[in-house]
């Protein structure tokens, strides 16, 4: 499957930072986009973002890239600013303990881990919590997933698992600032 991504539409200026409320007094407003272009996102909103919550976007958005949807956005091809790896690491567990190895990208297991997140204290009567406990929910999105793991199978191999481990309170961050960017 390959995601076709269509041109930017650009909104007009929103003049104010979108998560702050910043002013341009405080030096120039970036752009924004709603969903990230690295998940195909291309609605993006002018003027929109101040210097100090690009640098907090940036790092939220950085880190849910690589760690949440790293795999996935490549395995479908999604476009990148920066080149594409050709291959991925894949845990293999053999007979002789754990092995790590690359798979090329057309033959690897592609999955996603989300997590489940609890209902908001408010909406239950608790008080909210610093830490969220969420569940993880495990989606492989990959066709003939048996086909893919025999084409990078080795003798002894036994199974495979991947690196999916990430923050997950970033994650609600991330999520918070989609909502944010298209309210």
């Amino acid at each position: 499957m390959t995601v076709h991504i269509h041109k930017p539409t650009r909104l007009p200026p929103f003049g104010r930072c979108i998560y702050c409320n910043a002013s341009d007094e405080n030096g120039p407003l970036t752009s924004e986009h709603v969903v990230p272009f690295f998940l195909g996102g291309n609605l993006e909103i002018d003027e929109a973002s101040c210097r100090d919550c690009q640098k907090i976007t940036t790092k939220i958005e950085g880190h849910c890239a690589y760690k949440v949807f790293h795999q996935y956005r490549h395995g479908v091809g999604i476009k990148s600013r920066r080149s594409i790896p050709q291959s991925i690491p894949v845990i293999f567990h053999t007979n002789a303990g754990p092995s790590v190895r690359q798979v090329p990208l057309g033959d690897q297991p592609q999955i996603m881990t989300l997590p489940i997140f609890p209902e908001p204290g408010m909406l239950e009567g608790r008080t909210p919590k610093q830490q969220m406990q969420p569940e993880i929910m495990t989606a492989w999105v990959s066709q003939a997933i048996e086909e893919r793991f025999e084409r990078s199978k080795r003798e002894g191999d036994e199974g495979y698992s991947l690196d999916a481990e990430y923050d997950v309170d970033i994650f609600a961050r991330f999520i918070a600032k989609i909502g944010i960017a298209a309210s």
